[in-house]
């Protein structure tokens, strides 16, 4: 049997169904009441979030809301450094006795600096050139000491083994060798001391090359003596204070000498 369903024309549920058959007449509509579990559920009074925008704002893109107004720009200009919160006030305190790592000096100060370097390096100068040129002068002057004592009866003089050789044969202004003796006369300390002394005016005119001329003469010197102070003692004589002079200044000739290298630098 055919079954039609016929709806409601106010809510649109479906109001029931009509057949037709050989004993019905026409279908009548039947009216159904809705289900009540249907129906939409009382408003229950629930909790608002206090932060949530009003039921009748309207809708905002996530964009919308950094457009509403421009966002103003410093009224000045800002290095980079200045947009970092300041250091707390110990930090601050000892970031100011450090000194300030970006501050140059002024010109002044790096001409009075340069100017303070030059003056300690002359004083340097002046103090080694002075030492050195005094050694060589009292290396010229042991050349009039005794340089040989024999039973602390007589000496003779560096000078007098220079102008007065004291063997026959093998003896010279330079050197004195007989019989296996070996001597250096008072030239040598003429010589070396002489170069001494002009090392050191060298040395005071800014010429580095006066302090090496002065080592190797002293260097030279200390060794000559050396020798005259052995030979003496294995011959039954004795050095005299001229040659301990001369060999101990040559020493301290070098001493210095190799300083001043060292110190001064141009």
């Amino acid at each position: 049997m055919p079954v039609e369903a016929s709806f409601c024309e106010s809510c649109g549920h479906v109001a029931g169904f009509a057949g037709f058959g050989p004993s019905q007449g026409p279908k009548q509509p039947v009216h159904l009441e809705p289900d009540p579990a249907w129906q939409e559920p009382p408003d229950q009074g629930l909790p608002v979030d206090p932060a949530a925008p009003p039921a009748d704002t309207p809708y905002q893109a996530p964009g919308d809301a950094f457009a509403q107004a421009p966002i103003a720009g410093p009224d000045i200009y800002r290095a980079p450094g200045e947009a970092f919160p300041q250091p707390p006030a110990a930090r601050q305190q000892h970031l100011g006795q450090l000194g300030s790592p970006y501050a140059y000096p002024s010109p002044e100060t790096l001409v009075t600096a340069r100017t303070a370097a030059r003056d300690r390096l002359r004083r340097t100068v002046i103090s080694y050139s002075s030492a050195i040129g005094a050694a060589g002068l009292l290396i010229v002057i042991s050349t009039f000491l005794a340089w040989i004592s024999f039973f602390n009866f007589f000496s003779v003089s560096g000078w007098s083994t220079m102008v007065h050789p004291l063997g026959a044969n093998t003896s010279n202004f330079l050197f004195v060798s007989e019989e296996g003796v070996l001597f250096f006369t008072g030239f040598w300390s003429l010589l070396l001391g002489s170069a001494v002394i002009g090392g050191a005016v060298m040395l005071y005119l800014s010429k580095d090359v006066g302090a090496k001329i002065s080592l190797a003469a002293g260097a030279l010197g200390g060794v000559l003596m050396l020798t005259n102070i052995i030979t003496l003692a294995t011959n039954g004589g004795k050095a005299g204070i001229g040659v301990w002079l001369f060999d101990f200044l040559g020493l301290a000739t070098v001493i210095l000498s190799e300083t001043a290298i060292r110190k001064i630098r141009w």
